[in-house]
């Protein structure tokens, strides 16, 4: 995809089309993130966290959770009173409206400025704290403001469209989400879902969202086939397989489809990077599955953390050089030297995924191969075009270190029957996508 014409959503980091009003994945508006600073949205989003938060009169622990019986800090319960207008309140909010409760939100926020609310326990974290300081939580931070997240934009659904409304975020729970739940229909429901590293989805096209359970830094969204993206990477990864069937061990057939969210780090890479040299495009990746992990392919198999699994080792930190062309315990010969290799042909792509091939049942053809593929944004820059068989290494490395290239095509020609593209930097590439396909009898 090319830079040009396009924004960033702010709220998920997804590249949008600069025509698109407000971000496919998450829904939230363009001028949000056109005109804030960072500033402002930081001050905006410690804002969002005080509202409706109370103040415990008995130890005078601040800012504790709307919904919240007792407080944080000593556990005192929360009392009832009437107000002169006859209204139901609670003791030590902060919700009555008026000047004052503005002044006190407005206090608040400054005095916290840079600090984090958990979304789990509702405790505030200093802003360097990755984790949530209580020790019955510990929460990561970013598996935190995920949940806010999500509950955030859940809400916003449900309240532009009032047909829409916010489902729980446990598979296979078809209640209504309970406010302050984040998601769920309660508590229950948000414990069995954080037990199995689900959080839940914040569009209405989103089955399910898996938050890596080592560092919390990255999700994978399952997208159904309400969600505009669907229809979109299917068309791409079916219209560019290119190979004959017969060749590929069978006819593709798209399964499911994730749209992955990288961390923080490796995306701010990424972008630097592409900022400097420019030239993104879409391309194809295959790589393996640890034996022992099948998540994409097996719903209950969430994000493992071996070292040997490609899948979730790129989705957790990013491309690896020290990796490249090693597949299922092996490395093979790499015909453009050491580099990240990517294709435009996903039928090219499949020849280098075996290893995360698991066999599943389908209906209609029983037991059958399945296996997962990325779909990456690269940053190709000056690429060097060629049809040779082999570039050796002194080659590459005069060809990059001077400056005039960033990567190398491969063509089709006498030695190729389908297109190469190899990058040699890692922040060259991110995952967009996670494509899990079978092959089926043609």
């Amino acid at each position: 995809m090319s830079g040009a014409h396009r924004w960033e959503c702010g709220a998920c980091t997804l590249v949008n089309k600069g025509d698109y009003a407000g971000c496919l994945c998450c829904g939230s508006p363009q001028a949000r993130w056109q005109e804030q600073s960072d500033d402002d949205r930081v001050a905006l989003a410690t804002a969002r966290s005080l509202e409706g938060t109370w103040d415990c009169r008995q130890c005078a622990q601040e800012a504790n959770p709307r919904d919240a019986g007792g407080c944080v800090g000593c556990g005192a319960r929360r009392k009832r009173r009437r107000d002169p207008e006859g209204t139901v309140d609670l003791t030590g909010g902060a919700s009555g409206g008026g000047k004052a409760d503005d002044d006190l939100t407005l206090a608040l926020a400054q005095s916290l400025e840079g600090c984090w609310d958990c979304a789990c326990c509702g405790e505030i974290n200093p802003g360097g704290a990755g984790r949530c300081l209580r020790s019955s939580c510990q929460s990561y931070r970013h598996k935190s403001a995920g949940m806010a997240a999500a509950a955030e934009a859940r809400a916003d659904a449900a309240t532009a469209d009032p047909a829409e409304a916010a489902r729980c975020g446990l598979p296979g729970c078809g209640r209504d989400a309970a406010p302050g739940c984040y998601g769920f229909c309660g508590a229950q429901h948000r414990s069995r879902a954080g037990a199995r590293n689900l959080l839940a989805p914040d569009h209405p096209g989103v089955e399910r969202v898996y938050v890596d359970r080592a560092s919390g830094e990255w999700t994978a969204h399952l997208l159904t086939k309400r969600h505009p993206h669907r229809a979109v990477v299917v068309q791409r990864f079916l219209s560019a397989w290119r190979k004959p069937w017969g060749e590929s061990g069978g006819r593709p057939r798209v399964q499911r489809v994730f749209y992955i969210r990288a961390p923080p780090s490796v995306y701010s890479r990424f972008r630097d990077h592409s900022a400097a040299v420019g030239n993104v495009v879409e391309r194809f990746h295959g790589t393996g599955l640890a034996t022992s992990c099948s998540f994409g392919v097996d719903l209950q198999s969430e994000p493992c953390g071996s070292e040997q699994c490609g899948v979730c080792n790129i989705c957790r930190t990013g491309f690896a050089l020290d990796r490249a062309g090693a597949t299922g315990g092996q490395r093979m010969n790499l015909r453009y030297g050491r580099g990240l290799y990517f294709s435009d042909t996903s039928g090219k792509s499949n020849d280098y995924n075996q290893a995360s091939e698991r066999r599943r049942n389908i209906t209609g053809y029983g037991s059958s191969p399945w296996r997962a593929m990325f779909l990456c944004q690269v940053v190709a820059g000056r690429t060097h075009r060629t049809t040779d068989e082999r570039i050796e290494e002194p080659q590459i490395d005069e060809l990059i270190a001077d400056g005039r290239h960033n990567s190398v095509t491969g063509e089709v020609g006498p030695h190729l029957n389908y297109d190469e593209l190899v990058v040699y930097d890692t922040a060259a590439a991110v995952p967009n996508y996670l494509i899990v396909y079978a092959l089926t009898p043609s």
